[in-house]
């Protein structure tokens, strides 16, 4: 008699003991034995049988329909960690407390993931979902069985590169699948070669759409989800614009790798120095018009990119042409000022340099050598000051060659008495970090005049603060940074989005829960406690931010400076929003400031300090300093502060919030 295997769900002859297709025996418990039990039941009609694999959120299982009697997928959710089952029963356990509310907020988004792969069923490229429902505490998606290999493990056994055809089928089966998602607003935000499934009829499913969300709605509210390599830079950021342009730029990455072998590097290093080759560099044999294509979909800024797939299957098939991509932006700059020259030159028979021609008459300055000193508070920011000053030097050379600049690096603990040494002596540098020096002590400098008239004062925020500010009469800041409110929207009691400022909370005693503050910022918060330091101290908190970000406080009293390190910490924890400080003199702390030395030199040597140091707060310069490399400061240059807003979109109207200084 024939009976059927309750966990492969092949027909065999019951004289045998155990199934010969698959070697399972009834009543064998799984090999993990929290995972539901050959033979379970749902709903009494789904029949639970091998698993197919099992993550930490959640557990895939072979199943059987009984009403339509054929073989599908189940997905329960299961959170490792947040739950618990008894081994041989089906409902899962749930903690109690903050972990019961892990297990509810994620379960919503597991079912939300079902509701998005239902919208798609007439789409042969994405996974079908045919019903999801709770049941025993939990939740469960039905979905199509796929029979193959995902394009990470097709990739692994393949012994060459794959060949164009496959490779250009592979990546307009994913173009249908994201169309589809894109028309109705959804983003995937997690394609790769892990979530694109090669099955073995041939068809090419888009699968794992647990990280999608609808892109305009949900702008602000998006967790961190990404795969290093595939995720563009707006990824890394809660609250950046994301949308089709995310999952072209993951495509592109993808396609990048099936083309040369190797993924792009990761977004954020590229941001830093970007050396990312175009495919046609690595093989010649890979069309231009592909190559081209694959490096804008990848272009780190997403104005750049397609905003659409229509766009981007329009310029792999040669629909619409695509200029050549790729490189820094100085090189693309360079060949179009090559062609300008060339152009003319033709045309009228004289031959003019492209400065010439350009309006850009610098002049190449003879052999010096420039040295500069700064300082860091720590470590970590000891590396990102040393980064951005060996790219700021880098793309110098690029204008003045012969100039040698020499950096010297230090942490705030040796660098102020190494500075004031330095000031009292012969030694002084030519360029140096000013920020914590009193005007007094810097002697035999150029006052902040003199650098404005070099640097172009036009081109920076908040003259009318600093002009008056007799500590910044011999130094020019870079950034700044002043006291914000954090709130963790998971405990928050005012939740409603008409909470912008903190006088919207009214006093600070109506505030219910608790309130923390580091020590350091103390001061800072004076002028919002009437001046009363003995008040704003008592919300002093031994760990506040790490308390803060890990929901143990809704409220924090913090600076512009830690939301790097708040973003970082609340990844995948919960959601805060800024709320800006509207009372009181706001006190603010000028950062990153440099002097410069005017001790004597000879013209050349004067010339080459200036050109650095107006480099330095150059538009491209300040870029380097606080975009690519994520300084902690507010940029006062005001293109690298609008780039800065673009990116923290949070920051935009700071400015706004600025009615008094100190």
């Amino acid at each position: 008699m024939d009976v059927r295997c309750m966990n492969c769900f092949q027909v065999f002859d019951n004289q045998y003991d155990r199934c010969p297709h698959c070697g399972y025996s009834d009543g064998e418990p799984p090999k993990e034995l929290y995972h539901l039990y050959p033979g379970t039941e749902l709903l009494g009609r789904y029949v639970i049988g091998e698993v197919l694999g099992f993550g930490g959120f959640g557990i895939t299982y072979k199943a059987w329909d009984k009403k339509f009697e054929t073989i599908l997928a189940i997905k329960e959710y299961y959170p490792c960690g947040i739950v618990n089952r008894v081994p041989g029963t089906s409902e899962v356990i749930l903690f109690t407390g903050k972990k019961k509310d892990i297990f509810v907020n994620g379960l919503e988004r597991f079912l939300d993931e079902a509701k998005n792969m239902a919208k798609f069923s007439q789409n042969n490229n994405i996974v079908n979902v045919f019903e999801y429902f709770e049941d025993n505490n939990t939740g469960y998606i039905v979905m199509e069985l796929l029979e193959g290999i995902s394009l990470n493990n097709y990739l692994m056994k393949q012994t060459r590169k794959l060949p164009m055809d496959e490779i250009m089928n592979i990546t307009m089966s994913v173009c249908s699948a994201l169309k589809d998602l894109h028309e109705i607003g959804i983003i995937h935000r997690d394609v790769s070669p892990d979530n694109i499934y090669m099955c073995s009829n041939g068809k090419i499913k888009l699968i794992d759409f647990g990280a999608a969300r609808f892109s305009l709605n949900e702008e602000k509210k998006m967790t961190i989800i990404l795969k290093p390599g595939f995720a563009p830079p707006e990824q890394y950021e809660k609250i950046n614009k994301q949308g089709p342009w995310t999952d072209i730029y993951a495509l592109g990455a993808t396609v990048y790798l099936l083309l040369t072998g190797s993924k792009p590097d990761e977004s954020t290093n590229r941001k830093v120095r970007d050396t990312v080759e175009k495919p046609r560099d690595l093989d010649p044999d890979i069309p231009e018009h592909i190559s081209n294509t694959i490096m804008k979909a990848i272009s780190l800024d997403r104005k750049k990119r397609f905003n659409s797939v229509d766009k981007f299957e329009s310029a792999l098939t040669r629909k619409t042409k695509v200029k050549e991509q790729g490189g820094n932006p100085e090189e693309q700059q360079g060949k179009l000022v090559s062609t300008i020259v060339v152009a003319i030159a033709l045309v009228l028979g004289i031959i003019f340099s492209a400065y010439s021609i350009l309006g850009n008459r610098e002049v190449q300055l003879k052999n010096a050598q420039v040295s500069v000193w700064i300082c860091s508070e720590d470590d970590a920011e000891k590396t990102v000051k040393e980064a951005a000053m060996r790219q700021i030097i880098t793309e110098f050379k690029k204008k003045q060659p012969n100039v040698s600049v020499n950096v010297t690096s230090y942490l705030r603990t040796e660098y102020d008495a190494n500075i004031i040494t330095a000031l009292n002596s012969s030694s002084v540098p030519d360029i140096f970090e000013s920020t914590n020096l009193k005007s007094d002590k810097l002697n035999n400098v150029l006052s902040a005049n003199e650098l404005y008239d070099e640097i172009g004062k036009n081109k920076f925020l908040m003259q009318k603060y600093i002009k008056d500010n007799k500590e910044l009469s011999n130094k020019v800041p870079m950034g700044f940074d002043i006291p914000v409110f954090y709130v963790n929207k998971s405990l928050d009691e005012y939740k409603e989005d008409v909470v912008t400022k903190l006088g919207d909370f009214g006093t600070m005693d109506s505030i219910n829960n608790k309130i923390g503050m580091e020590l350091a910022s103390a001061n800072l918060y004076k002028s919002v406690f009437e001046n009363d330091e003995l008040k704003a101290t008592k919300y002093i908190v031994n760990n506040a931010r790490t308390l803060f970000a890990t929901d143990k406080l809704a409220y924090y009293f913090g600076t512009t400076k830690e939301y790097y390190a708040i973003q970082d910490l609340m990844s995948g924890n919960g959601v805060y929003k800024i709320v800006y400080i509207d009372n009181g003199t706001l006190n603010v702390r000028y950062k990153d400031c440099f002097s410069v030395s005017n001790k004597n030199k000879d013209k050349n040597q004067e010339k080459a300090i200036i050109e650095f140091y107006k480099y330095m707060y150059s538009d491209k310069g300040q870029d380097i300093m606080y975009i690519s490399n994520q300084n902690k400061a507010i940029p006062l240059n005001k293109v690298a502060y609008e780039s800065y807003c673009s990116i923290n979109t949070e920051m935009d109207s700071i400015l706004d919030s600025i009615t008094v200084l100190k």
